[in-house]
């Protein structure tokens, strides 16, 4: 579960918290005057895209970093001994 959200959701949330701090910063060094940052201006096309880039990014490198060649046979996982052995490679 950790490792899809930190190779799936992270990232697609990561430019909106990155904004968002942003906004916030903004806000907090205006001293002067009313600051005029409305929802509307917000570069929402930007964010979106720059999430979906960085979620399919996330899914390639696991895609890339876990798994076996194609063809591989696996073996079950079992039960021995009152132990669960995951599935392994089986020549």
């Amino acid at each position: 579960m950790l490792r899809v959200l930190l190779t799936v959701l992270l990232p697609l949330v990561a430019p909106f918290l990155i904004y968002l701090g942003w906004v916030w910063l903004v806000r907090r060094k205006a001293t002067a005057g009313v600051l005029t940052l409305d929802w509307r201006e917000t570069p929402w096309p930007w964010l979106l895209t720059l999430g979906l880039c960085a979620g399919l990014a996330g899914l390639a490198y696991l895609y890339v970093s876990t798994g076996h060649p194609a063809g591989t046979k696996l073996a079950p996982p079992s039960v021995v001994d009152g132990v669960v052995v995951p599935s392994h490679p089986v020549e």
